[in-house]
């Protein structure tokens, strides 16, 4: 099985080594077609990569670590 990997911006980084991402994506509405805006917000590790609120990060997943974290920083794209 392949890692799936997201782009999203960091919203939160007050926990020691995890931040919290939010991603965005587009998707159609099953009727009528309209392009809706859908985000999802994810609770990532850090692994020692430096990040601050605003950053655009890529995460891939990984093993579950915590309760709800099973997504870690890959690196920041900006």
């Amino acid at each position: 099985m392949a890692q799936k990997t997201v782009t999203g911006i960091v919203t939160s980084a007050k926990m020691k080594d995890s931040v919290v991402v939010e991603v965005t994506r587009k998707v159609p509405h099953k009727l009528y077609r309209k392009l809706l805006t859908v985000s999802k917000k994810y609770i990532a590790a850090t692994n020692n990569v430096a990040v601050i609120v605003g950053d655009e990060v890529v995460l891939s997943e990984t093993r579950k670590m915590a309760g709800n974290k099973h997504f870690k920083v890959e690196r920041k794209t900006k």
